[in-house]
Protein backbone atom coordinates (compact mmCIF):
# COMPACT_ATOMS: atom_id res chain seq x y z
CA UNK A 1 0.00 0.00 0.00
CA UNK A 2 3.41 2.17 0.97
CA UNK A 3 4.41 1.67 -2.48
CA UNK A 4 1.31 2.93 -4.51
CA UNK A 5 1.11 6.37 -2.45
CA UNK A 6 4.75 6.68 -3.04
CA UNK A 7 4.26 6.04 -6.84
CA UNK A 8 1.86 8.33 -6.82
CA UNK A 9 2.81 10.98 -5.14
CA UNK A 10 6.36 10.40 -7.52
CA UNK A 11 4.11 10.65 -10.45
CA UNK A 12 2.52 14.02 -9.24
CA UNK A 13 6.26 15.34 -8.38
CA UNK A 14 7.01 13.99 -12.52
CA UNK A 15 3.93 15.93 -14.09
CA UNK A 16 3.88 19.21 -11.84
CA UNK A 17 7.86 19.30 -13.06
CA UNK A 18 6.91 18.81 -16.77
CA UNK A 19 4.55 21.09 -16.52
CA UNK A 20 6.08 23.82 -14.88
CA UNK A 21 9.08 23.30 -17.65
CA UNK A 22 6.78 23.54 -20.73
CA UNK A 23 7.18 26.49 -22.80
CA UNK A 24 3.60 27.20 -23.16
CA UNK A 25 4.24 29.12 -26.78
CA UNK A 26 5.99 25.87 -27.55
CA UNK A 27 2.70 25.09 -29.91
CA UNK A 28 4.06 21.57 -31.10
CA UNK A 29 3.97 20.36 -27.75
CA UNK A 30 0.50 22.25 -26.22
CA UNK A 31 -1.39 21.53 -29.37
CA UNK A 32 -1.67 17.70 -28.96
CA UNK A 33 -1.52 18.39 -25.09
CA UNK A 34 -4.79 20.64 -25.18
CA UNK A 35 -6.55 17.68 -27.50
CA UNK A 36 -5.69 14.58 -25.68
CA UNK A 37 -6.12 16.53 -21.96
CA UNK A 38 -9.22 18.70 -22.36
CA UNK A 39 -10.27 17.76 -26.51
CA UNK A 40 -9.88 21.08 -27.81
CA UNK A 41 -8.51 20.61 -30.90
CA UNK A 42 -6.66 23.82 -32.29
CA UNK A 43 -7.09 23.09 -35.80
CA UNK A 44 -4.75 24.43 -38.15
CA UNK A 45 -2.85 26.71 -36.78
CA UNK A 46 0.66 27.41 -39.07
CA UNK A 47 0.31 30.97 -39.03
CA UNK A 48 0.34 30.90 -34.98
CA UNK A 49 3.79 28.81 -35.02
CA UNK A 50 4.73 31.58 -37.53
CA UNK A 51 3.71 34.57 -35.50
CA UNK A 52 5.75 32.84 -32.27
CA UNK A 53 9.00 32.30 -34.35
CA UNK A 54 8.62 36.21 -35.34
CA UNK A 55 8.21 37.29 -31.99
CA UNK A 56 10.72 35.06 -30.63
CA UNK A 57 13.25 36.60 -32.86
CA UNK A 58 12.05 40.00 -32.04
CA UNK A 59 12.17 39.86 -28.27
CA UNK A 60 15.10 37.45 -28.20
CA UNK A 61 17.24 38.28 -30.74
CA UNK A 62 17.18 41.78 -31.32
CA UNK A 63 14.66 41.61 -34.14
CA UNK A 64 17.22 39.35 -36.02
CA UNK A 65 17.03 35.32 -36.42
CA UNK A 66 19.16 32.58 -36.14
CA UNK A 67 20.87 33.70 -38.92
CA UNK A 68 21.37 37.05 -38.58
CA UNK A 69 18.84 38.04 -40.67
CA UNK A 70 16.48 41.02 -39.83
CA UNK A 71 13.06 40.48 -39.16
CA UNK A 72 10.85 42.60 -41.06
CA UNK A 73 7.11 42.82 -39.92
CA UNK A 74 4.72 45.02 -42.41
CA UNK A 75 1.36 46.84 -41.41
CA UNK A 76 -0.24 44.14 -44.10
CA UNK A 77 1.40 40.71 -41.93
CA UNK A 78 0.24 42.61 -38.58
CA UNK A 79 -3.61 42.94 -40.39
CA UNK A 80 -3.58 39.33 -41.16
CA UNK A 81 -2.69 38.44 -37.80
CA UNK A 82 -5.45 40.50 -36.52
CA UNK A 83 -7.57 38.82 -38.65
CA UNK A 84 -6.15 35.24 -38.34
CA UNK A 85 -6.31 35.84 -34.14
CA UNK A 86 -9.72 37.29 -34.39
CA UNK A 87 -11.58 33.60 -33.07
CA UNK A 88 -8.92 33.71 -30.00
CA UNK A 89 -11.98 35.04 -28.18
CA UNK A 90 -13.93 32.08 -28.59
CA UNK A 91 -10.40 29.95 -28.50
CA UNK A 92 -10.09 31.34 -24.58
CA UNK A 93 -13.50 30.79 -23.25
CA UNK A 94 -13.20 27.40 -24.90
CA UNK A 95 -10.25 27.07 -23.02
CA UNK A 96 -11.91 28.28 -19.63
CA UNK A 97 -14.38 26.18 -19.75
CA UNK A 98 -12.28 22.98 -20.62
CA UNK A 99 -10.57 23.77 -17.36
CA UNK A 100 -13.58 23.79 -15.43
CA UNK A 101 -14.40 20.58 -13.17
CA UNK A 102 -17.29 18.46 -14.38
CA UNK A 103 -20.20 18.03 -12.06
CA UNK A 104 -22.66 15.11 -11.51
CA UNK A 105 -26.02 15.27 -12.94
CA UNK A 106 -28.57 15.59 -9.77
CA UNK A 107 -30.46 12.15 -9.79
Amino acid sequence: MKEMFTKKENLKNILKRYLNDLIFHNMGKVKPMYRDVFGIDFGEIGWLFEAIVCRHHCVHRAGYDKDGKKVTISKQSLETLMVQSSGSRYFCGSLFWASKPKQAANT
